[in-house]
Formats: structure tokens, sequence, C-alpha cells
């Protein structure tokens, strides 16, 4: 059987495992965390869904969203490579923006990331979703 082509590149998957990681910390509603869980097989499990130009799409508005710190915080580094406290304070720009075309592009970056979250089985098992599919 042929093997599905990945569709988050590492750089992809950096951003998203970083943006998770800050907003399903660990010890947060409950003691796992986006760092406790392998989001990348879920993302692709996801983001492989899409047809080409919705993929294209979403992978620049992460890639946006990772390069322009210093525009909103006047950070010279990527997203990735911030302190922990400076990615809260660009994620809370963004999401306190009265630009709405900002505020929308963290609204769906968040429920990205949730929808991989909240889709891992430890996640499920914490959350007391024990049910079969």
């Amino acid at each position: 059987m042929k093997k599905a082509k990945s569709v988050v590149s590492p750089w992809l998957a950096k951003i998203i495992t970083s943006t998770s990681a800050i907003l399903f910390p660990r010890g947060g509603a409950f003691a796992i965390g986006a760092e406790d869980v392998d989001l990348i097989p879920l993302a692709n499990k996801f983001l492989g869904g899409f047809e080409p130009t919705t993929l294209l799409g979403i992978k620049s508005m992460f890639l946006l969203f990772n390069l322009l710190p210093f525009l909103f915080i006047y950070k010279p580094l990527p997203f990735t490579w911030l302190k922990k406290e400076d990615q809260n304070r660009y994620i809370e720009k963004w999401a306190d923006s009265l630009m709405y075309a900002k505020r929308g592009v963290i609204t769906a970056i968040k429920v990205m990331c949730a929808q991989f979250f909240y889709s891992a089985e430890e996640v499920e098992k914490a959350l007391g979703y024990d049910l079969p599919c």
C-alpha cells in the first residue's frame, strides 16, 4: 500500500507545535498539555482533507503568523523563536486587535490547533471521552 504524502512540512510542524504549546499549556484546564501530545499526525490527517489551493492558504496563514512578530511586538524573530512570554503577548496582540482580519486569523489558527489537540486520544481520555467511535 502506498503511504500518504505528508502535508505538514517541518516548518509548519514547528509553528503548529509552538502555537499549540502556548494555547494549551500543561496544567491548564487539565494536566495534559499540547507538549505531551504528538499533534503532527493529527494535523496531517485534518489538513490532508483540504484541496491544494485551500491548503496553500492555510499554510500561508501559519507562515505569515510566524514571520510577523517584528510588526506587532517589535521583536525581529519568528514566533517559533520567541520566549514564551513574548509568544503569549504576540497572540494577545492578534486577539485584541481592532482589525477584524487579524482577529479572524488568530481565531482560525486557534480553531485548527484546538482541532488537532482535542482529537488526540490522550486528551480525549483526560476529558473523560472513552466512547468508541
